[in-house]
Formats: C-alpha cells, structure tokens, sequence
C-alpha cells in the first residue's frame, strides 16, 4: 500500500533536525578524548607519584589538566541544558510526536548520559573543587537522569516499534508503557530484577539445573520480549557506578584512605571509558540505521525537510559557549580547593619560605665576615 503524501512522516526539526544530533555526537566524541587523557593521567600519576620531579607535578601540566577538566565540565552543561530542553520539548509533543522521532530523542538522551557520566568519574575532586558548584550540577544531573529513565521507560512494551517500520509513524503514545512513571521510571527495572531472580532460584531448586545459566537466559529473554529496556539497564547501572565514585572519593578525602581507593578508582575509570565508547558507537550506528530505514520516500515527507532551524543552531552555539570558561583556565590560576593543586601550591610556599630563610642566613654571614675583618 502506497501513502498518501498527507499521510506521509512530516519532518520535526525542532527536536531531531539533524544539527541537534551532530551537537549531541560531536560533544560525545570529544568528551571521549579529554576522559581518556584523563584515565590515562590517573594511571600515570598513581605509578609515579612518589617519584621526584614528575611532569604530573609540574605546573604547565597541571594547568593542561584543569584545561581539560574544565572543557568536560562545560560539555556536560552544555549537554545538560541541551537534554532538558529536548525533555521539555518531548513533553510538550507528548501526544503527537511519532515512534521514529521518540526513538532518536531517546537516542540522544543516551549521549547525554555518557557525557554527564564520564564527567562525574574522570574528574577528580569534582566535590571539593567548589561543592556548591557542583552541588548544583549534581542536582540538575540528576533530575535529567530521572527523567531520562522515565522516557527509557516508555519504550519498555512489546510492541513498541524500536526498529525502522511502517508504524513507527504512528505516535508514540499509541505503544508506550502506561506505567513508565511508576517509581520515577525504576519500577519496570525492580520487577525485572525480581522475576528474574525469582525464576532462576525457582529453576535451579526444582531441577539439576544451572541458576547462573538460568539467570541469563532469564535476563535474555526479558530483554528480547520489550523494546528500549537494554538501554535502561545500562543508565541504572552506569549511574550507580558513578554514584560510587563521588562516595568513594568523599570518604577518602574525609578519612584520608584515598591511597587504598585509588586503583579501584582507576579501574572504573577505565571500564567506565571503554563503556562509553562502546555506548558512543551504538548511539551512532543507530541513528544512522533508523534515519536510513525512515527516511525514504514512501514513508517520509523528503520534500518538507528544511535546512536549518533556530532550534537547530542553538546546541551548536551552546558548544561555541565553552571558549570562554577554557580561555579563563588557561590564564587564570589553579584552583586551590583541588587537592592535586593545592599540594602545588604548598610545596611553592614551602620553597619560597627556605627561600627567604636562606637569604637571611646569607645576609647575617656577610654582616658577621665584615665585622671580623
């Protein structure tokens, strides 16, 4: 059957015009590059920190590590107003907008996350550098997150249609989960968790069978039968990953175990980087499968698709945004509430104090020589 032009997908560039998703990819990738610098700095400075003069303790390389930092900062503000608005947005076409562009919002949501994530565990003293600050950025993270799992979800049915088809013209509300707001979106999980321990521990007591063997084939077979829920399952678990490594690095640095903490900290970081990167691809692959498998003439308005839209341009300038907090890192000065930083700083006071001790040994010798001579 052929569609009538009218009955056709119309274009909603204000939410997945193609710029959006660029800024969304774009500010993915370069994330990735600053977490890995950062994951390989962690490593280098916890195998040489007790060795002297270090380039982890010169002040040129500490100055390239706050640059960093504070560019990973900026991207996942960036990222964080930018979601918001899509969520915001979201909701606003709650009952219009179609599956294909509910897939690709919840596709972009998914970067998002990466970013925010990657941001909380590769910055180190991401509390202590300014605990309003990022009390503040801790909170709004957090409600994006909510959110997030709310719209994951969502998706959470049988027929929802996750892959490109004829359907996913169709709006989005017409398959979604009616109870995706139960328990702030984590009530589908807890029952998944809980029918899949209960049937493998039923399994393995009434049979010679495996439970570890029946606990995956169990988490298969959930997963296959509903759409977006994979996705889910990773934010909860990356999240309770990051939520273990702000609690690690406060209780380390208020009971001073931060020496004990700091491979385990690196090995998240690691595993943490490696995700994401996987994360990033699929993100990539997906949209690139769901535009491609959507965007064809007998499904698509090819005709209506505008250029470019001040909802587009905006992400884009946002990313424009960040030279400015960038340019302050690299000429102002460290931030002394960071511990890495702070022992710089201490260690120049301790040389300008031997420094003036020294000069007033050298003045009292010459004194005491002119009065023998």
């Amino acid at each position: 059957m052929v569609l009538a032009e009218d009955a056709k997908l119309a274009p909603n560039p204000d939410i997945t015009g193609d710029l959006i998703f660029q800024s969304f990819i774009w500010t993915a990738f370069m994330s990735l590059l600053l977490s890995g610098f950062l994951c390989l700095d962690k490593i280098y400075y916890r195998i040489t920190r007790n060795r002297p003069k270090q380039i982890t303790t010169h002040e040129r390389y500490l100055k390239l590590i706050h640059t960093i930092e504070t560019l990973l900062h900026t991207f996942s503000d960036q990222q964080l107003v930018s979601a918001i608005s899509l969520l915001f947005t979201l909701n606003d076409q709650a009952c219009t907008i179609s599956a294909y562009d509910f897939n690709l919002v919840c596709t972009m949501l998914l970067i998002s996350v990466v970013v925010h994530l990657n941001s909380l565990i590769m910055i180190s003293d991401f509390i202590f550098k300014g605990k309003a600050i990022a009390f503040s950025r801790i909170v709004s993270i957090a409600l994006q997150l909510t959110l997030t799992g709310i719209v994951f979800s969502a998706r959470n049915t049988a027929i929802f249609p996750f892959e490109p088809q004829a359907l996913a013209i169709m709006p989005a509300a017409c398959f979604e989960n009616t109870n995706a707001t139960s328990s702030v979106g984590l009530a589908d999980f807890a029952n998944l968790a809980s029918n899949i321990t209960t049937n493998a521990t039923l399994t393995a007591t009434n049979s010679t069978g495996n439970g570890t063997e029946t606990l995956w084939h169990n988490l298969e077979a959930a997963t296959s039968t509903t759409h977006g829920l994979p996705e889910y399952i990773v934010l909860v678990i990356f999240v309770f990953f990051a939520v273990l490594t702000l609690l690690a690095e406060w209780i380390g640095t208020e009971t001073g175990w931060n020496r004990h903490i700091g491979w385990g900290s690196i090995v998240v970081s690691i595993t943490s980087t490696i995700t994401s990167i996987s994360l990033t691809g699929y993100a990539f692959s997906r949209y690139s499968a769901l535009t491609k498998g959507m965007m064809v003439a007998d499904l698509y308005q090819l005709a209506a698709v505008t250029p470019l839209t001040l909802s587009q341009l905006l992400p884009l300038t946002l990313l424009t945004s960040s030279l400015f907090p960038v340019i302050n890192a690299v000429v102002g000065s460290l931030p002394t509430k960071s511990r890495r930083f702070a022992n710089l700083l201490e260690q120049g006071e301790k040389t300008f104090e031997q420094g003036v001790k020294g000069y007033s040994s050298l003045e009292s010798l010459q004194k005491w020589n002119s009065l023998a001579a």
